[in-house]
């Protein structure tokens, strides 16, 4: 019995040991009820919690086939910043992830002292990196010519990154609710190059501040 028992602690030490916590309290809650526009409600790491849509074409913006949505959130002492990027082919129609030919899903996490950053990718069907999970519905897709815009549900279940290499660290997203109009003006959005835009295969994008959101 006391074999078992110590077997079973350890065990229970080995799963906690594999997933990680936001550092940050008191980001605005989500009440699980209507999703207000341009916005991102789930359970992120067992929160209920809502992330606004950022439009600004250094955050949001379309380039090289791809879409990439920024939405963020503030804890309520103002000394925390949750990030998500979620990256979609452009040529978006309703369906699950399935039927796309790549999708990418971004989390950071940024205080005074620094960051961490979650990721999931989806290519060709398959996940990456090992023991991730991504899967996406887009429910209704707009596509006119000043803007696209989109909702769809997600669950996601992401590796934590220590620099460019994954830790086998995880963090879950869960019941996932989105809504986005990206704007298609000029820039970035036409077509030419973002400052560290995450597309298929590049580098993390960057998770500095937004300056219209940044604390004087």
């Amino acid at each position: 019995m006391k074999t078992l028992a110590a077997i079973l602690l350890s065990l229970l030490l080995m799963c906690a040991s594999c997933a990680l916590a936001l550092s940050g309290s008191g980001y605005p809650a989500f009440d699980g009820g209507a999703l207000p526009d341009d916005a991102f409600g789930a359970r992120i790491d067992g929160e209920s919690l809502l992330l606004t849509f950022d439009p600004d074409e250094e955050y949001s913006n379309r380039m090289d086939g791809s879409i990439q949505l920024s939405f963020y959130a503030y804890n309520a002492d103002e000394d925390h910043l949750l990030e998500l990027y979620l990256v979609l082919p452009e040529d978006l129609r309703p369906g699950d992830e399935g039927d796309m030919p790549f999708s990418a899903l971004y989390l950071y996490e940024s205080d005074a002292a620094g960051e961490t950053v979650y990721f999931a990718s989806r290519l060709g069907g398959q996940a990456d990196p090992e023991g991730t999970q991504l899967r996406i519905t887009l429910e209704r897709v707009d596509v006119g010519a000043d803007a696209i815009s989109a909702s769809g549900t997600l669950d996601a279940t992401l590796c934590a990154y220590q620099g460019e290499l994954p830790t086998g660290k995880t963090m879950t997203i869960q019941d996932a609710r989105f809504s986005f109009t990206l704007p298609l003006g000029t820039g970035a959005q036409s077509g030419e190059k973002a400052p560290e835009t995450a597309a298929p295969g590049a580098a993390f994008p960057a998770a500095t501040l937004p300056p219209a959101y940044a604390k004087a």
